[in-house]
C-alpha cells in the first residue's frame, strides 16, 4: 500500500510536469485514497496541494479540467469558481450568501476530498459573523508619511469603487493629525466602524495596540510584536520575503552561502532573519562578512582572493621569474546572499565578478529593484531574487489576478511616470481592501489564498499574512519572472521529499 501511495505521488508529479492538469489531480486523488488510510497528515497535504493548485491554475490549466466529466474534477471546479471574485461578486459583496452557496456545494458533493478543507460549521459561522457596512481607513495622510499614505488610498479607493456593496462606507482618518488610539475610539465607539485598515506605521501600530483593546476586525499595515484574535498584521517589509528564499535555496541544494550585509539598520535585519531561517532548516552559514566603505576590498576578503594574491607574492618573492596567477576563490561556499540596498548591490555584483566569484548563484532581496531603467539594472545582471512582477500577463497567470490587473492597470494609466515607483504601496491599497471584504474565507476554508498585487496572501494561525512571491532575475536590466521556478513544483518537491524519504 505504501508503495501504491509513492507511486501515484509521483505520477502526479510526472502529469503536472507533462502539462497534464487533470491526470494530475486525479493521481492525487489516488495517492489520497492510500494517504487516508496509511498516512493521515500526507493526505491533509495532498488535498491542500490540489486546492492550492486549483486556485492557481491558469486559463488554459482550466479549460483542461472543464472538458472532464470527473465527478472529483467538477467538484473541485465548482468549488474554485465560488471563491474567485472574478466569476463571483457575492466573495467581496454579500458574505452571507457566500456562506449559502458553500454550504450548498457541500450537499452537493458530500464525499469531496475538498470537504476536508472546512475547518468550522457554516451555519453556526453564519450566524455570528459581524456586518462590515462600515468600515475605516486610518492612514498618515499629513505628515512625512504623507505621500506613501496617499497612494495607499487611491489605489483602496479605486479597489471599493469598483467592488464595493451598494450599502457599504468607508470613513477617512487621519492619524498624521490626531493619535491613533484616539481615532480608533472615535471610529468604533461614535462613528459605528465596523472594521478598520489601518493604521501604517510602527509607532502608530504600537501606541494602538498599547493604549486600546481592539474590538472590530482591525487590518495593520506593518508587523506588530504582539497579536490579537481581531488584529490581523500585513506587512511588506523584505525581512518577510526570506522565508520562500530560504526555503527555495535549501531545497535547491545550496546549504553553504557566504552573506554580505551592509552597517544599516535594514540590512543588518535582514542578514540576521536570513541566517537564523537558514540554520533552523539545516543549512550552514560559510560566513556573514560586511561590506564596508571600500567595496572591492571587502569583496575581495569575503570571497577569499585577498589570501590567494597574498600566497602569489609570498611564492613570487622566493623566485626571481615571474610567477603567472590567477587568484582563486574560497571553496567552502555554493552561493552568495546580498543583504544590502539597490545602490551598494549594484557596485557589489560586478566586483563579486571580479574576484572569481564564478558561477555562484547571487540571491538578494526585492529592495534591489527599484527602477524600470535598464541602464541602471545591467550591473544586476542574473541577481536572483523573490518580488512581484509590475503586471502579470493573464494567459499564463491563475483566472483571479484578471481583477488586480484591472484595478492596477487604472491606477499605472493615471500616474504613468510614478507607477513604478509607487507600484508597491498601489498594491498595498488594492490587497487591504481584499483582505477586508474576503478575509473571512480564511475562517472558513483552509489554504484559501487572496490573488493579491504584492503576492498570493494567505493567513496563519497568529493573525500574520504571508505573502508568496515569484522568483525573480535581472536580465538585460529588466527585472522578470524566473520561469525556472514554479510554486506548485516547489510543494511537490517538498512533499515527495518528506513522503519518499
Amino acid at each position: 500500500a505504501t508503495t501504491s501511495m509513492r507511486y501515484h505521488l509521483l505520477l502526479a508529479w510526472y502529469y503536472y510536469e507533462q502539462g497534464s492538469y487533470s491526470r494530475y489531480l486525479m493521481a492525487i486523488d489516488d495517492a489520497n485514497t492510500y494517504a487516508l488510510k496509511y498516512h493521515t497528515p500526507l493526505a491533509h497535504s495532498l488535498t491542500l496541494t490540489s486546492w492550492k493548485s486549483l486556485q492557481l491554475a491558469n486559463p488554459s490549466q482550466l479549460a483542461q479540467l472543464q472538458a472532464q466529466s470527473n465527478a472529483t474534477l467538477q467538484g473541485w471546479m465548482a468549488l474554485r469558481d465560488l471563491i474567485d471574485p472574478s466569476d463571483n461578486p457575492k466573495v467581496t459583496q454579500s458574505p452571507s450568501t457566500m456562506l449559502n452557496q458553500l454550504q450548498t456545494w457541500q450537499q452537493s458533493y458530500p464525499n469531496h476530498p475538498g470537504g476536508k478543507l472546512f475547518k468550522t460549521d457554516l451555519e453556526k459561522y453564519q450566524s455570528q459573523l459581524r456586518p462590515n457596512h462600515k468600515f475605516g481607513l486610518m492612514l498618515p495622510l499629513t505628515g512625512k508619511h504623507q505621500r506613501a499614505s496617499k497612494l495607499v488610498q487611491k489605489a483602496l479607493f479605486s479597489t471599493y469603487l469598483s467592488l464595493r456593496p451598494p450599502e457599504q462606507m468607508l470613513s477617512i482618518y487621519d492619524s498624521g493629525q490626531s493619535q491613533a488610539d484616539t481615532l480608533y475610539a472615535r471610529a468604533t465607539e461614535k462613528d459605528g466602524v465596523q472594521s478598520m485598515i489601518g493604521p501604517l506605521t510602527k509607532l502608530e501600530i504600537d501606541t494602538l495596540l498599547s493604549k486600546t483593546s481592539t474590538t472590530v476586525p482591525t487590518l495593520i499595515l506593518n508587523s506588530a510584536n504582539t497579536h490579537s484574535p481581531l488584529v490581523t498584521q500585513y506587512s511588506l517589509a523584505p525581512s518577510q520575503e526570506t522565508g520562500q528564499l530560504v526555503s527555495n535555496m535549501i531545497t535547491s541544494g545550496y546549504r553553504h552561502p557566504l552573506v554580505l550585509a551592509d552597517e544599516s539598520s535594514m540590512s543588518q535585519l535582514i542578514a540576521t532573519d536570513f541566517i537564523d531561517q537558514f540554520k533552523q532548516s539545516g543549512g550552514i552559514i560559510a560566513e556573514s562578512a560586511p561590506l564596508s566603505d571600500n567595496l572591492n576590498q571587502a569583496v575581495a576578503a569575503a570571497l577569499g582572493t585577498e589570501n590567494s594574491k597574498a600566497r602569489h607574492q609570498f611564492a613570487q618573492s622566493l623566485s626571481l621569474e615571474p610567477i603567472r596567477m590567477v587568484a582563486e576563490k574560497r571553496r567552502d561556499i555554493d552561493s552568495v546572499f546580498i543583504a544590502s540596498d539597490f545602490t551598494q548591490t549594484r557596485q557589489a555584483i560586478p566586483l563579486l565578478k571580479y574576484h572569481y566569484s564564478g558561477n555562484l548563484p547571487l540571491f538578494s532581496t526585492s529592495t534591489i529593484n527599484k527602477t524600470a531603467n535598464p541602464h541602471k539594472n545591467q550591473d544586476l545582471a542574473n541577481a536572483i531574487f523573490f518580488d512581484m512582477p509590475l503586471s502579470r500577463a493573464l494567459p499564463q497567470s491563475p483566472k483571479q489576478v484578471s481583477l488586480p490587473k484591472k484595478i492596477m492597470d487604472q491606477l499605472r494609466a493615471a500616474d504613468p511616470s510614478g507607477y513604478y515607483e509607487a507600484f508597491r504601496f498601489y498594491g498595498l491599497g488594492f490587497d487591504a481592501y481584499m483582505i477586508n471584504q474576503t478575509g473571512y474565507l480564511w475562517d472558513v476554508l483552509d489554504g484559501y489564498l487572496i490573488m493579491g498585487v504584492n503576492g498570493t496572501l494567505s493567513k496563519d494561525a497568529q493573525g500574520r499574512i504571508h505573502r508568496e512571491l515569484n522568483r525573480m532575475v535581472f536580465r538585460n536590466g529588466i527585472a522578470s519572472v524566473d520561469t525556472r521556478y514554479d510554486s506548485i513544483r516547489e510543494s511537490w518537491r517538498k512533499l515527495t521529499q518528506d513522503a519518499i524519504a
